[in-house]
């Protein structure tokens, strides 16, 4: 599985349904790569994009994941979780508290930056 695809179903499972601009812009690329990646997803019937009709603009369509979609996500996600814990467990327990502020300073400029 790409980075990409590995995030893309993250951000689904963790905060969709999503517009494909949504999506581009929660993971950093280009609409046009966002419209070839979820066409990929659709074909694995990992995603499926769905007329947002109810919003008032039939153009507006957003992905959710499938169940086999969010199984995949999950494994992500639990395959990330432990080798965050595997990180953290190399790491003098005294400094965790240091590093988790690290990050969180690290995800604070991220955000800023999208």
């Amino acid at each position: 599985m790409s980075v990409s695809t590995a995030h893309a179903i993250c951000e689904l499972a963790q905060h969709g349904p999503l517009t494909q601009t949504d999506l581009a812009a929660r993971i950093g690329l280009s609409t046009s790569s966002v419209s070839r990646l979820v066409d990929q997803l659709v074909r694995k019937a990992w995603a499926a994009r769905h007329d947002s009709a109810a919003q008032g603009d039939k153009r507006l369509r957003h992905i959710t994941l499938t169940r086999p979609g969010n199984d995949a996500a999950r494994k992500v996600l639990a395959a990330r979780a432990e080798r965050f814990d595997d990180l953290l467990a190399a790491i003098d327990p005294t400094r965790h508290a240091q590093v988790l502020e690290a990050l969180h300073l690290l995800k604070e400029a991220a955000d800023e930056l999208r």
